[in-house]
């Protein structure tokens, strides 16, 4: 068999399983070289081809007929007895993270990246998976050796940006997130996110600068346009924020986020009887909507309807809510 030829059968065995791409690039080389040395404990360090095309095989097989314990037994096997291969840690990394289990993954992907080689794929991917188990300050590292080794990918300094600022690094993470900009100024979610961080820095003419950026490549995401919607009422622009969100389908209006928006803006307008409504609307399509009740009483409360406010702060109360029952209290319901 030529070594094109097993490269092709490797990256189909891979591909089935749905793993990092890069794995068959990474291991080819050596994997072609046959095993390696054998351990001092009967484990073998590496596995050549045929023997990694058989595990994955097998493992597709078992996973494809619906048996992931039998795909899952075959894999840590594997890895037991093949304690330095890589490609074999990241098979079996990949489906701990299939299985929902990214603390066994992370473990996997790290013991990979210990036995080497280091590309930026490997590391990005172990960054991911750290973030998905709150390990913020780990995710920061992956990010930052995988952009050093491919600082022309855009997304590599992008969750690093995020990453930062979840361990609060936040002007390192608007330097990479700036930096993601450059190299990809037409990747939307770069603008929303810098977007986002100027509206929790209070710099709402900044944060409407990047999300006009963002709403331009992609209108239509409602992410953008709460983000949009929030800077404008931050910047008392309340009539322009209730423009951006007049456009919005049914289901997304009655998002909490849009509804906390668009009541704010009815507050500042001086319309809470307007804000009132638009929540009693959803209390009575869902009484079981504890938020939508309790605002309601909130609302007309403010609006000067006590009685209307007594009934909405009873559903509340009566569904369990202690902030419901206070307004109750307080009103004398």
């Amino acid at each position: 068999m030529t070594t094109n030829n097993r490269t092709g059968m490797k990256f189909a065995a891979l591909g089935s399983l749905g793993l990092v791409a890069v794995v068959g690039v990474i291991a080819i080389g050596r994997l072609v070289m046959g095993p390696g040395p054998t351990g001092a404990n009967g484990a073998d360090h590496f596995a050549d081809l045929s023997t990694i095309e058989a595990v994955l095989e097998s493992v597709q097989e078992y996973r494809l007929a619906g048996d992931d314990g039998r795909a899952h037994a075959v894999l840590e096997s594997a890895v037991g007895q093949y304690v330095e291969d890589q490609t074999l840690r990241l098979a079996f990394g990949d489906l701990l993270l299939a299985e929902r289990d990214p603390r066994g993954a992370y473990h996997q992907y790290v013991t990979a990246l210990a036995i080497g080689p280091r590309p930026p794929e490997i590391e990005f991917t172990a960054g991911t998976v750290a973030g998905m188990i709150g390990r913020h300050d780990r995710a920061v590292e992956h990010y930052v050796a995988a952009r050093t080794q491919d600082p022309t990918n855009s997304v590599y300094p992008l969750y690093l940006g995020q990453a930062q600022i979840k361990v609060g690094e936040v002007a390192a993470g608007k330097a990479s997130l700036l930096a993601a900009a450059k190299l990809d100024p037409d990747r939307a979610i770069i603008w929303g996110t810098l977007a986002e961080l100027a509206y929790r820095e209070n710099k709402p003419t900044i944060a409407l600068r990047h999300i006009a950026k963002a709403r331009e490549l992609e209108p239509r995401v409602l992410a953008w346009r709460i983000i949009e919607a929030r800077s404008l009422k931050r910047n008392h622009q309340p009539e322009e924020a209730m423009a951006v969100l007049v456009g919005l389908s049914e289901q997304e209006r009655s998002s909490p986020h849009v509804m906390q928006i668009m009541a704010e803006c009815y507050g500042l307008l001086g319309r809470p009887a307007d804000a009132a409504a638009m929540y009693a609307a959803r209390s009575d399509t869902d009484p079981t909507d504890i938020e939508a009740a309790r605002e309601t009483a909130i609302w007309q409360e403010r609006a000067g309807d006590t009685q209307a406010a007594i009934r909405f702060a009873r559903r509340a109360a009566d569904l369990g809510d202690e902030a419901g029952a206070k307004i109750l209290e307080r009103l004398g319901g």
